[in-house]
């Protein structure tokens, strides 16, 4: 991948800033996209069930009803207390706040307190009416026995009233914890007071049930650890001092039993046991105990119930810190920073000129985020936001596409007003030219002349025209097309052909020989694609499945040679440090290619001729005989035949090879392929530009003396100097020099075809003369040419013919006109051949297309206007 360039980067950047500008003022939009994308994360990775050292008692409306309603006689919440203390609970914790004492049954409290006090192992749930801070100042000496003193820069939030349970009740305690939810996904840790930090209600419960002393608790920067038998647990919390919760799952995933049904279970357990004999199942059990009942108590939304009981929270919260999955939720400010790594992504991934490979990779960089973004929530606990990053993402992307868009569309502009600007100045040439030939017959005696000045400047003019020609050209786009899509493109095995080509036969013999296992000799200039054919042979064969082993002959020494194609043992030379299989024994029941095989030494070609003849061998230095099943196709760029009879290649293995022969073409007798082959290195080259008429008539002009291997170097030559410019239209200034020479020869041609057609005055013999004067030109190339001006010429005089003839003939010859005329309507009318007016334009067009190709790119535009124009009756053929 090219770097982007600087204008690219600076695009890329501004984008990047400008969305996170915008992403900054519209955070609150990301947060709530983020919880979106968290909710399904939930239901993606589905529930858990709660830590079974948790369990919830809850008194629900059936237990309440039972019970006498509420407000509850504080004597039940004793007797639940006592019967847990008996069982053996670790911990007891009152997700109910006993503000105030009941004046109706004073002794309840008292039994209340009693069996707290002596249970010893009670949390009481407490809660921050408000968080104003409380204008009423008590001293440091009147703190709590369940605070804690914190450092005051610790990012707790500051509370104002503390409402607890009545102070008999609380003096029993062991603990108190606020219950305080700042959302539903959020619990303060700690909130400061004016008598010290209290504890949230799920950490005191963990805290009394583990066992852990309040001193041995330690607060760092943004973590608590609390030593627990040996280890430490870790409980981490944001910067505003609250832990988030990582919910295991809606109301079934929580063990929750019924108070009532907890006391008759254990009063039969109780009865079966006899004195405690035997272990309850709440034993060293973590319990919280609250009221679930609809209009009664406090629900919260999950992302797998609606209405989670709120007591569910704390007991999620104490399951997170015991399993080590507390979630973690990545500040603001990383998915700000993960934004714009991303946007930087973008931008180095927009530099591609290829822009489905673009597009696939931004795409696979979106699920990659995704996929990254899950897999650390599901194994580590961890929520990465990346809504910003898919804004960013998508945003950058929709802006460098729309720039791109944007500035191509400015420079195809650019491109079409350069190309009529050329076109007007080429039209007012050759009328100016055309006034001046006129002059030059009306004016001038015929026993007389033209003059020196009028000839020069009429030279002038046609130069002037020539390059105008040549810049129109080079401005205009050309589609490779397919006259008949099913029969003028193929393709096989990898060989791009026009059936109309000297390749087709080569393909149809391939298709002959393929099946046998007979050696295959092919000849061919360099470059012309040897061994792409031996790979055909190969993949159309009964071997397919088996090696393709390549070996070039003449890149070897023979020693060399003689160890790769044979192998050798260890030690048979300086060198040779382990035994090594040579390529025949590679290619065992395969393919082997040996290319170049005219290169080859005497000595060495008999030892190739007995594995021929025999299918045996030995490896250098070995005395092994070794069998190997191959079939050998050969190739060279020489005269076989010559380096035959001139003893440098030995008859014998001449004939063991030549059991077939296929000679290819060079590419300069391939010129209907060389469209096909350029559209197919565009593709390969994944280069999303088109290629100007001048370039096409400059390549078809072309000798080609490194055949294909040459067309492919220059067509990405092409691509690397059009695409550093930014331009989707490959131009004569991207093909290397000799091609700019030849192509102003080739612009040359029109006119001196034309100028020596006249001087032969039309004559039958004067295309066949025409090209023998001219030179390195067929009788064919000259008559297109000529069918070509044709066309033009009937489009220029708006579809007059005498116009027309006039301006072809470029003389007043009665004779000569008509021998014109003759020419003209025999061309005409060989292009609107298909023109049934009963058919699409399209449908015409296509079909006539078989009908251009000889015909030099320049002139296809003017065969359609004409068949476009006949079609709409602008036009028709004289009676």
């Amino acid at each position: 991948m090219n770097a982007p360039p600087v204008k690219h980067f600076i695009i890329g950047i501004t984008m990047i800033l400008v969305i996170s500008v915008i992403s900054f003022f519209a955070s609150e939009l990301f947060n709530g996209a983020d919880r979106a994308m968290l909710r399904q994360y939930y239901q993606l990775r589905g529930e858990r069930n709660l830590d079974s050292s948790i369990v919830i008692l809850y008194f629900g409306n059936e237990d309440l009803a039972a019970l006498g309603g509420l407000p509850m006689k504080r004597n039940y919440y004793a007797l639940v207390v006592s019967a847990l203390r008996e069982a053996g609970a670790s911990a007891i914790g009152f997700d109910l706040a006993f503000t105030e004492h009941d004046r109706d049954h004073p002794e309840y409290d008292q039994v209340f307190s009693s069996v707290v006090q002596a249970s010893g192992n009670v949390v009481l749930g407490g809660y921050f009416s408000s968080f104003e801070k409380n204008d009423k100042r008590e001293s440091q000496s009147q703190k709590e026995t369940f605070a804690y003193s914190l450092s005051p820069d610790m990012p707790f939030p500051q509370g104002g009233t503390l409402e607890k349970p009545f102070p008999e009740l609380l003096a029993g305690a062991a603990s108190l914890g606020q219950t305080n939810l700042s959302d539903n996904l959020r619990v303060p840790l700690f909130i400061n007071s004016e008598r010290g930090a209290v504890p949230a209600f799920f950490f005191e419960m963990l805290r009394v049930g583990l066992h852990a002393a309040r001193e041995e608790v330690t607060l760092e920067r943004s973590r608590v650890i609390m030593p627990v038998k040996g280890k430490l647990l870790t409980i981490p919390f944001d910067e505003h001092g609250n832990v988030a919760v990582n919910y295991s799952g809606g109301i079934a995933s929580l063990r929750a039993i019924s108070a009532l049904r907890f006391l008759r279970e254990f009063d039969e357990w109780k009865s079966n046991s006899g004195n405690g004999k035997g272990t309850h199942q709440f034993h060293d059990k973590i319990v919280l105990i609250g009221i679930i009942a609809e209009g009664k108590s406090m629900f919260v939304q999950t992302p797998y119930d609606a209405q989670l009981p709120s007591i569910g929270i704390h007991a999620m919260l104490m399951d997170n810190v015991l399993k080590g999955n507390t979630l973690r939720i990545a500040p603001f400010l990383t998915g700000w920073i993960l934004a714009i790594i991303v946007g930087l992504i973008v931008t180095l991934l927009m530099s591609v000129k290829s822009q489905p490979v673009t597009l696939a990779s931004i795409s696979g960089c979106a699920l990659l985020l995704l996929i990254v973004s899950y897999g650390m929530f599901s194994s580590a606990s961890y929520v990465l936001p990346v809504s910003q990053s898919l804004a960013m993402l998508v945003l950058c992307t929709i802006g460098f596409i729309v720039y791109k868009q944007t500035l191509a569309q400015s420079k195809l502009v650019t491109i079409e007003e350069e190309k009529h600007r050329a076109e007007r100045l080429l039209k007012e040439k050759e009328i100016h030219l055309q006034q001046l030939e006129r002059q030059m017959q009306t004016t001038q005696p015929v026993e007389q002349a033209p003059s020196i000045e009028l000839l020069m400047e009429i030279k002038k003019y046609k130069e002037a025209i020539n390059v105008l020609q040549a810049q129109v050209e080079d401005l205009k786009p050309t589609t490779i097309e397919q006259s008949k899509p099913a029969d003028i493109q193929n393709e096989f095995q990898g060989i791009v052909f026009n059936t109309s080509s000297p390749m087709a036969e080569v393909i149809r013999f391939i298709k002959k020989i393929s099946a046998t296992d007979a050696s295959v000799l092919i000849l061919g200039e360099s470059g012309t694609g040897k061994e792409l054919v031996a790979k055909a042979i190969h993949r159309a064969s009964n071997r397919k499945d088996k090696p393709f082993i390549a070996v070039n002959c003449g890149a070897l020494t023979e020693t060399l040679l003689e160890s790769e194609l044979f192998g050798h043992e260890k030690g048979a030379f300086t060198g040779a440090l382990k035994e090594k299989a040579g390529r025949f024994e590679l290619a065992h029941e395969g393919t082997i290619f040996l290319d170049e095989i005219a290169e080859t030494s005497e000595a060495f070609q008999v030892k190739l001729l007995r594995i021929l003849q025999e299918g045996t061998f030995e490896r250098v230095g070995g005395t092994e005989t070794r069998r190997a099943n191959v079939r050998v196709l050969a190739a060279t760029n020489r005269d076989i035949k010559l380096e035959v009879n001139a003893k440098r290649f030995r008859e014998d293995l001449f004939y063991r090879l030549n059991v077939f022969t296929l000679s290819l073409p060079p590419l300069r007798e391939r010129k209907d392929d060389i469209p096909l082959l350029i559209d197919y290195f565009l593709k390969s080259e994944r280069a999303d530009v088109q290629v100007s008429e001048a370039v096409i008539t400059s390549i078809l002009h072309h000798e080609w003396k490194g055949n294909v291997r040459e067309l492919q170097s220059v067509i990405k030559h092409a691509i690397v100097l059009a695409q550093a410019e930014e331009r989707t239209l490959i131009r004569i200034k991207d093909l290397p020099k000799e091609f700019t020479s030849q192509l102003n020869d080739s612009f040359d041609i029109e006119e001196q075809i034309l100028e020596s057609l006249r001087s032969k005055q039309f004559a039958r013999s004067a295309i066949t003369e025409t090209a023998d004067e001219l030179g390195g030109l067929n009788r064919g190339t000259v008559a297109e040419y000529f069918r070509g001006y044709c066309f033009k010429a009937f489009c220029e005089c708006h579809y007059d013919f005498t116009a027309t003839i006039e301006l072809i003939a470029g003389a007043a010859d009665e004779a000569i006109r008509q021998k014109v005329q003759k020419k003209l309507e025999e061309y005409l009318g060989n292009a609107i051949e298909f023109a049934d007016k009963n058919k699409t334009l399209e449908d015409i067009i296509t079909k006539s297309k078989s009908k251009t190709k000889n015909l030099p790119q320049r002139y296809h535009s003017h065969f359609e206007a004409i068949i476009q124009a006949y079609v709409e009756g602008k036009w028709q053929m004289p009676e």
